[in-house]
């Protein structure tokens, strides 16, 4: 039976790093704590599906008739101001309308409604929208308005989106000083080992469920085949589903149940595009070097405002036990 890749759960490192901290902040949640937290990453990061397997792991039930939703998943509008956000919560949770309202209404009826289901979590898919359009005073009175939703109400915040979205805490103190440190989802690092080694894992488990739909592929043991994915995915699990699941469709036109490289250039071609130096990676002439690789995942780090992590090493102590030191950012 046809399954597209996307809706397979392959709980490679990051993603595993990510939804265990997402999971933490429900679980607290859940058992009464009021927290404030941020889940952030560059696009292709697998954020929305953290988001589908939280509302999954812990879906509504009915107590003594009444319908209990311990979270609930908002899409932060394009616009958003307190009067959007506060409708964006109610359509999540009602879908019937009742005229128009003015901010103070639609808060109020928010309000009433996350109460009246218990609501413990409210998870702010897309919250970079915050900082999109609005001046830095607008970012102030929403991440103020969140404040005031989360204290009054004792229910958790998780933030989910892009890093822009850090600037709503550098504008509002109070809000800052509430949430925990952010989660950053970062791409696999060609330039570290054991990124490699976890990016080769991916490409793997993608591997695997095509070839259980009757596809033969090429070896995704072969170093070259791993570099020329890497060099189109800049190291996303995201995008090397995207890549992949376009491969296939480009095979099932071709009415083979082969994915050739070929294929995965074409592939590449209508998915990804042509980066500039990058190039069409699947091309049988294509020269890009280790260091350019690297360039790519510090580029795609800066365009999304952040900085590579520091990797954690082992230092050998005085008395010649190793130890560890440094660690990730968040």
């Amino acid at each position: 039976m046809f399954q597209p890749l996307s809706t397979q759960r392959v709980m490679h490192r990051e993603f595993q790093k990510a939804y265990d901290f997402a999971r933490g902040i429900v679980e607290r949640s859940v058992e009464g704590e009021r927290l404030i937290a941020m889940l952030l990453g560059v696009p292709r990061q697998g954020k929305s599906l953290i988001s589908e397997l939280l509302l999954a792991d812990f879906p509504s039930c009915s107590v003594q008739g009444l319908q209990v939703i311990p979270i609930v998943r908002v899409v932060t509008p394009t616009r958003p101001t307190k009067k959007a956000m506060a409708e964006a919560i109610i359509d999540a949770l009602d879908k019937r309308r009742y005229g128009r309202y003015t901010a103070e209404q639609a808060t109020a009826r928010a309000s009433f409604l996350l109460k009246s289901a218990k609501v413990r979590v409210l998870l702010f898919d897309e919250i970079q929208h915050v900082v999109e359009r609005n001046t830095a005073r607008s970012w102030y009175e929403v991440a103020d308005w969140l404040k005031t939703l989360s204290d009054g109400l004792n229910l958790s915040l998780l933030l989910v989106g892009l890093p822009a979205a850090r600037e709503i805490l550098s504008v509002n103190h109070q809000l800052r000083d509430r949430a925990t440190s952010p989660h950053i989802i970062y791409p696999y690092n060609w330039n570290h080992p054991a990124d490699i080694k976890e990016f080769c894992r991916c490409l793997l488990s993608v591997s695997e469920v095509l070839a259980q739909q009757g596809y033969t592929l090429p070896s995704m043991t072969d170093l070259d085949l791993v570099w020329r994915c890497y060099a189109a995915t800049h190291g996303r699990y995201g995008m090397v589903v995207k890549l992949f699941e376009e491969a296939r469709h480009q095979a099932q036109k071709a009415k083979v149940k082969t994915i050739t490289m070929q294929a995965l250039a074409d592939a590449f071609q209508v998915s990804v595009g042509d980066e500039g130096e990058v190039g069409n990676p699947f091309e049988s002439d294509a020269e890009l070097s280790d260091s350019v690789l690297v360039q790519r995942y510090v580029a795609l780090l800066n365009e999304s405002g952040l900085k590579a992590p520091r990797q954690k090493r082992v230092q050998k102590s005085t008395s010649g036990d190793a130890s560890v030191d440094g660690g990730g950012q968040r």
